[in-house]
């Protein structure tokens, strides 16, 4: 039978029960004082340091760098689950390691569900964030990764996308993923990490961000549609039934919404 690590990010100590067979990945040294189950040994090979600005990535590094004896390799968040199809319209389901293995044996890849925007998305990278970051990456895959261009130009003029840096995947192509990443967004990181001491909180998790995009353009470059699986992700500190109509109620509208 195939070994699938389901972990979850974590910087508080959050309890759920759709969470119980997941294993946490505790990030943000300063915030693990309170925390004693299931904390990461932050010896090993760790990029912690960098959590407010690395973001999810910080978990993801060390599951690179760290476990090798896994087939599959599952990334969610502490308020953020995969759930199945099908899920209650009032309680969430959670993917369980059973259902994973039955996804792929027809799919490659298990994704969050696409988020519709209304404009293309350099322009709401632009509205939310810093323009000029999402240019540096450009450039720097120009440089040393000069293939993905025409995909990165691609993506982003579209208005579609997966969010939130959750994925399920092989682990071989999760170090392949990691290994095109981090040269990458270290390459960035390093070239506006004085600007980015300025910023706000909120906006020092730059890396986090150009991550979700970055993640797109590796995916669309390395699987066909038909590979992927796009699967609902249940919020776990909102209400199920609330989120079910917000999300039906905005695509009438013609807003915002997942697809």
């Amino acid at each position: 039978m195939k070994k699938i690590m389901q972990y979850v990010v974590c910087h508080c100590d959050w309890k759920n029960k759709l969470l119980k067979n997941r294993t946490p990945l505790f990030v943000a040294k300063e915030k693990k004082k309170d925390i004693s189950d299931g904390c990461v040994t932050w010896k090993d090979d760790n990029i912690d340091y960098l959590n407010k600005f690395y973001c999810e990535l910080t978990a993801m590094y060390w599951v690179w760098k760290n476990v090798q004896d896994i087939d599959y390799v599952s990334i969610e968040h502490y308020r953020r689950v995969f759930v199945n199809k099908g899920t209650s319209l009032f309680f969430y389901s959670a993917l369980s390691d059973k259902k994973i293995s039955k996804i792929f044996s027809s799919y490659s890849i298990i994704l969050p569900r696409k988020h519709h925007f209304l404009k293309n998305m350099y322009k709401q990278y632009a509205d939310c964030h810093y323009i000029e970051d999402i240019d540096i990456v450009r450039r720097i895959i120009e440089k040393k990764h000069n293939k993905y261009l025409p995909t990165f130009d691609e993506y982003f003029m579209q208005n579609e996308s997966t969010l939130c840096n959750m994925c399920i995947m092989k682990k071989d192509k999760f170090n392949e993923y990691c290994s095109f990443a981090f040269d990458i967004l270290d390459d960035v990181f390093a070239e506006i990490k004085d600007k980015i001491e300025c910023r706000n909180s909120y906006q020092q998790r730059v890396i986090g961000f150009l991550a979700e995009r970055l993640f797109n353009v590796w995916v669309r470059y390395n699987f066909d549609e038909k590979q992927i699986y796009y699967c609902s992700v249940g919020r776990l500190d909102q209400n199920c039934f609330i989120n079910n109509i917000r999300n039906y109620v905005n695509k009438l509208l013609k807003k915002e919404y997942d697809i």
